[in-house]
């Protein structure tokens, strides 16, 4: 995997997350790394599924990961790791993580920390029902972007989905643009996730300072 990068999405006001992004930093070492501040804005945009105003949280967490996209792009890394300044590290050694992503089959979104998923029947009229192979869980309903990792074509195609809707004052809440993004054959992105909640990182569950 040539042309590797790390963004981190850290907010200054969040203090008592800084000493997850330091131990993040420390942990990506051999790869550059980038920390860019979170979205805070009063801006109304709507959600494209039901045309109802997001909250301010979601839509400052959309444009966040929308802006590390963006800095994904002008960087030209062809994979990237992005990450929100909550995650743990359980797994303190890089090449670990970098050979369990080199050997995994084929996916457009790898979400590298254990993350629920709904099931059953979605708003979207799909049967969400996750499948487990060897380890690794497909997952077409994920709940949580804290941390996730993809392919240059990925980065595009995310971005693009989310500038398209922003156009019309609407954009995906950061979550949700995993599961609804559609690629060019119509296609739903192959999400997958591994099923180790102790494996390589885990949500903090810090509290937001943003009323959502």
């Amino acid at each position: 995997m040539n042309n590797l990068g790390c963004i981190i999405i850290h907010s200054e006001g969040y203090i008592n997350r800084k000493k997850y992004v330091d131990k993040l930093n420390l942990f990506f070492k051999e790869i550059p790394v980038t920390i860019i501040p979170g979205v805070i804005t009063d801006k109304l945009i709507y959600n494209p599924l039901n045309n109802k105003i997001l909250s301010k949280g979601e839509t400052g967490c959309a444009l966040a990961h929308l802006n590390a996209l963006k800095l994904a792009i002008d960087n030209n890394y062809d994979y990237i790791f992005i990450f929100e300044d909550d995650v743990e590290i359980i797994e303190n050694d890089y090449s670990v993580l970098y050979n369990w992503l080199k050997n995994l089959p084929e996916y457009d979104i790898c979400l590298i920390t254990y993350v629920n998923s709904f099931q059953g029947t979605g708003h979207d009229g799909r049967i969400h029902k996750d499948k487990i192979i060897n380890n690794v869980n497909y997952t077409t309903c994920p709940f949580g972007t804290q941390a996730y990792f993809c392919r240059k074509e990925i980065i595009h195609l995310l971005y693009n989905t989310q500038m398209k809707l922003l156009n019309e004052n609407k954009i995906h809440i950061a979550d949700g643009l995993h599961i609804h993004c559609k690629k060019p054959t119509g296609d739903y992105l192959n999400i997958i996730t591994n099923v180790d909640k102790n494996k390589f990182f885990k949500h903090a569950n810090e509290i937001s300072l943003v009323k959502h």
